[in-house]
């Protein structure tokens, strides 16, 4: 095995590691799922690591040991993977801008790398904590110069308030404490660009487009109860998929959502090739419910591992091109499989 392949199979070890500290520490960690993007980013808390990562074309993931304070970053840029490592024990002071704001610790290519301190012009301490391409990430403190009093101390993503921490007044009084999600109290944060794993329940507005081609809900919410979807919504997504979701109950999805056959002339001209809609390994899941036109034009719906799913109600022109119509490991229903050919449904 070669020293790239080695990497990836480490890196994805890690990942493993990562997925397994999750619902342990979830009053802490913060995963966040870009709907438009199809992108999973977030700052998750372990033990003695603390993970930050990133997918996407360029996978990214940060992990912090807290006990020696070493930094490690697994990147995959394509097909070729990269690790940089460091050791807190190796300082050097790195200028950082014409003002005189100097960084005492590791570097990498001449840029703060791993656990540090931020020093201001007059050598009082502004930051401590890791950084990585000039980012705050995974944790930190953030001082008052003048008072040396913290006014922040907790979880970064990226440069912002991410996870769980606590924010100080100018007097040292703490005003805040709990999750943070993109530099805002989560129990402040109102989009819907956004869910992350503190939710119970996600509700997608009427005429929510995205302009995504891939809706995934995958292992990284294992609070999720009750996924609601409105009319008319990710209209250009062709992949819709749940799955793993241990503690989901019920899902929902309005008319006209996922699709662009609105109506029944859009129907009967459509010639879809493509279209997959899969609800898989939910064990808690009792009821879905499809509104009229939904998946009109998908081509395959599959339902496995959902052996407490009671109920399933579609209406009028819902998968209308679905020529397969698969479930599977539904203990719920009188047979292990059950296969139903798609034309016009009804209720």
């Amino acid at each position: 095995m070669n020293a790239d392949n080695l990497i990836t199979q480490r890196m994805m070890k890690v990942f493993d590691d990562m997925k397994e500290c999750l619902p342990k520490h979830l009053d802490h960690s913060l995963v966040c799922y870009d709907i438009s993007r199809n992108d999973y980013y977030g700052v998750v808390i372990g033990k003695k690591r603390l993970f930050h990562f990133h997918e996407s074309k360029l996978t990214r993931l940060i992990v912090c040991n807290i006990e020696d304070y070493s930094m490690c970053v697994y990147e995959l840029n394509g097909l070729v993977p990269r690790v940089y490592m460091n050791q807190h024990e190796v300082v050097t002071i790195l200028p950082l801008d014409a003002k005189g704001s100097r960084w005492g610790g590791s570097m990498l290519n001449y840029q703060p790398f791993g656990y540090g301190i931020v020093y201001d012009e007059k050598n009082r301490v502004k930051f401590v904590g890791f950084v990585y391409q000039g980012k705050r990430v995974c944790l930190g403190k953030e001082l008052n110069c003048d008072t040396n009093k913290e006014l922040y101390f907790g979880y970064y993503y990226e440069n912002t308030l991410h996870g769980y921490g606590t924010l100080y007044n100018r007097n040292g009084t703490a005003i805040h404490k709990g999750l943070w999600k993109h530099g805002i109290a989560v129990s402040l944060y109102h989009e819907f660009n956004t869910i992350d794993s503190s939710m119970e329940t996600v509700f997608l507005p009427n005429a929510s487009s995205y302009e995504t081609t891939t809706f995934s809900l995958r292992d990284w919410f294992p609070k999720l109860k009750q996924i609601s979807i409105g009319d008319r919504c990710l209209y250009t997504a062709r992949v819709f998929e749940l799955s793993a979701l241990p503690n989901l109950e019920s899902v929902v999805v309005g008319v006209k959502t996922c699709t662009y056959a609105m109506n029944q002339n859009n129907i009967q001209e459509a010639t879809p090739t493509d279209g997959t809609c899969r609800i898989v390994n939910c064990p808690k899941l009792q009821s879905i419910r499809f509104g009229d036109f939904s998946f009109s034009d998908y081509r395959s719906f599959e339902l496995t591992q959902l052996p407490s799913l009671e109920s399933i109600e579609m209406s009028g022109y819902g998968f209308y091109w679905t020529p397969v119509f698969s479930l599977t490991g539904l203990l719920s229903f009188s047979s292990s499989q059950k296969t139903f050919h798609s034309c016009n449904h009804s209720s």
